[in-house]
C-alpha cells in the first residue's frame, strides 16, 4: 500500500467519524519493514521521543547524543568550581533524565550503545576517575 492509500484512509476514517484534521499540526509516518513503503517520509517527533519508519531508534539517539554532549561539557566545567553533591544533582537534572526518558522503547536497540558510553564518560567526571577507568 502506497503512503498516499494510506493517508485516503485515514482522512476517510477522519470524515466517517466526524473529526477534524488540522494538517498544521499533523505528522505522517508509516511504519514498515519494507523498505518501499515510508520512503522519504521524514521522521515524526511524538512527545518528545523521534520516531522513523523503521523504529530502528538512530534518529532519536543522534538528537539525545548531542544533547548529552553539551551537558556533558558543562558537567566537565562546573567541575572546579562546585563539590561533588552539585555535580550529581546536574547529572541526575541533564544526563540521567534524558537517558531515562523512553528508554523503554530505544534502550534496546544497536545505536544506544553510544548513549551508555556517553553515561559513562560522565559518570567518571564527577567520580573523577581516568577517561579509560571502569565505571
Amino acid at each position: 500500500m502506497t503512503v498516499r492509500a494510506i493517508e485516503t484512509r485515514a482522512e476517510s476514517w477522519y470524515s466517517a467519524n466526524r473529526l477534524m484534521l488540522n494538517r498544521d499540526k499533523t505528522q505522517k509516518i508509516v511504519f514498515s519493514t519494507a523498505s518501499d513503503v515510508g520512503a522519504g517520509v521524514p521522521d515524526a517527533a511524538l512527545l518528545g521521543v523521534v520516531l522513523d519508519s523503521k523504529l530502528c531508534w538512530s534518529s532519536h539517539v543522534e538528537m539525545v547524543r548531542r544533547r548529552l554532549s553539551s551537558h556533558i561539557f558543562l558537567l566537565r566545567q562546573i567541575k572546579r568550581i562546585t563539590t561533588e553533591n552539585v555535580q550529581l544533582s546536574v547529572y541526575f537534572a541533564l544526563i540521567h533524565s534524558q537517558l531515562s526518558y523512553g528508554v523503554v522503547l530505544w534502550g534496546n536497540s544497536g545505536a544506544a550503545v553510544r548513549l551508555f558510553r556517553l553515561q559513562k564518560r560522565s559518570v567518571r567526571i564527577v567520580a573523577g576517575a581516568a577517561p579509560r577507568e571502569t565505571s
